[in-house]
C-alpha cells in the first residue's frame, strides 16, 4: 500500500484508502423493498450476479459483491495495455435509506495486481510543476468513469418506480 497522500480527486476514508460512499434517503421505502431493489440491481448490472455476489445477508439487508471493469490505457507508441479495475461493492438497506460503498480498488493487468492507492499517490501521480503523469491520468479518468456509471446506475435502480411489484 502507498504510504503517501492520495490525490484530491478521489475520496478516501480515515485510513487513506479510496472509498466511494454515500447514504441515500428514499422516503417511505422500507428496508425489505430496498434490499430487493439492490438484489435486482446486481442481477441487471452484472453479467453473472451469482458470480459477483459474495454475501447476501437478508436479515441485515446487506449485499456485498466483487466485480471488475475492463479498460485500456495508452502505453505510448500506439501500444494499449488492457487493465481491469477490480472492486468491492457493498449495499446496506435500512428503513427509508440505503448506503453504498465501493472499495478495495485494485488494478489488474499484464504486470500483476496493485492497489489503486499506489497509482494515485500524489508523489507518483504528479510530475514537475504539479502536472499529472499522462499514464496515471488515464487510470484516474477510467476509474472515475467506472465508478460514476456504477453509482448512477445504482441510484436509478434503487429509486425506480418500475422496480415495484406489479399487479399484472
Amino acid at each position: 500500500m502507498s504510504s503517501g497522500q492520495i490525490i484530491k480527486e478521489l475520496p478516501t476514508n480515515e485510513e487513506g484508502k479510496i472509498v466511494f460512499t454515500e447514504i441515500i434517503i428514499v422516503d417511505s421505502i422500507d428496508k425489505n423493498e430496498l434490499f430487493r431493489r439492490a438484489k435486482i440491481f446486481f442481477v441487471e448490472y452484472y453479467k453473472s450476479a451469482n458470480y459477483v455476489i459474495q454475501l447476501e445477508d437478508v436479515e441485515n439487508a446487506t449485499l456485498i459483491g466483487k466485480a471488475s471493469s475492463r479498460f485500456s490505457v495508452s502505453g505510448g507508441m500506439g501500444v494499449y495495455l488492457p487493465l481491469n479495475l477490480n472492486y468491492t461493492l457493498k449495499i446496506q438497506a435500512k428503513e427509508g435509506r440505503y448506503k453504498y460503498e465501493i472499495y478495495d480498488l485494485i488494478f489488474s493487468g499484464t504486470y500483476g495486481d496493485a492497489p489503486a492507492e499506489n497509482a494515485f499517490d500524489e508523489k507518483l501521480y504528479y510530475k514537475k510543476k504539479n502536472k499529472p503523469n499522462k499514464y496515471y491520468k488515464q487510470y484516474l479518468d477510467n476509474t472515475l468513469e467506472v465508478t460514476t456509471n456504477l453509482i448512477s446506475s445504482l441510484k436509478k435502480s434503487m429509486s425506480s418506480e418500475s422496480l415495484k411489484k406489479s399487479d399484472w
